[in-house]
């Protein structure tokens, strides 16, 4: 079984909440959908059949990367509620990717591969990545699992959700609207740590920069004007 501390060399520059800070929702899926071109080029010649551990976790990640797809496809036909499922969907896919590369042992890759085991509940992989590394740093990842664990009650059809809608007097899903461009930005974010996980695989170096480098091309951050009282990136994440 790999160690958390042999996984963590090639992380990449990309980490911070300041990535998860989106622009406007015409311009996200727009950058999203250049995005997907770009990273499509740069997995297909990686072979994920080698071991039984990458044929588990590496098809968790491509599982993971169409879910990315299918959000973008819901958000453009403004099936706002349905994106917000398949976003979850997205995170369970790459955080189960993650959990049989860095954590599961020889004998549970293999249980999963025979139809013998599932994977653990969500709990016990957030407990096992621990300090791994996944996320890039600590700020990052508390502001995708505060988005994740806030967009669990529009997933699941829950309390908040319905009564939001009869709240707002309606029963579509536009009171979604304004964290939608968030919704894109953070799935964004979480394909290019699905990439990641299936480059880094390969001990790649120079494929992992070109990576990162076409993840900011697009998605760089603009220079901000300093204030006095500017909120920080990741206050906005979480906003």
């Amino acid at each position: 079984m790999p160690r958390n501390d042999e996984l963590k060399s090639t992380v990449g520059a990309i980490s911070g909440a300041r990535w998860l800070v989106p622009q406007p929702l015409h311009d996200e899926l727009s950058l999203a959908e250049d995005w997907v071109a770009q990273r499509e080029g740069l997995l297909q010649a990686i072979d994920l059949r080698a071991t039984a551990r990458k044929r588990v976790f590496g098809t968790f990640q491509l599982l993971s990367l169409e879910h990315f797809e299918g959000v973008l496809a819901l958000v453009s036909e403004a099936a706002y509620a349905p994106a917000c499922s398949i976003y979850k969907a997205q995170f369970d896919a790459f955080t189960r990717g993650a959990w049989y590369r860095r954590c599961a042992t020889d004998a549970q890759v293999l249980g999963f591969l025979r139809a013998e085991q599932r994977p653990p509940p969500s709990t016990a992989i957030a407990r096992d990545l621990g300090e791994s590394g996944l996320w890039g740093d600590r700020a990052t990842k508390s502001a995708m699992m505060a988005f994740h664990t806030n967009l669990c009650d529009v997933s699941h059809g829950g309390r908040q959700e319905v009564l939001t809608r009869i709240k707002a007097d309606r029963f579509d899903d536009a009171h979604l609207l304004p964290n939608i461009a968030k919704l894109v930005r953070s799935a964004a974010y979480l394909s290019l740590l699905a990439c990641r996980e299936i480059v880094d695989s390969g001990k790649n170096e120079r494929q992992m920069i070109r990576l990162r480098n076409a993840f900011e091309a697009l998605y760089r951050p603009a220079p901000k004007r300093q204030s006095r009282r500017s909120p920080s990136a990741l206050a906005e994440a979480l906003a």
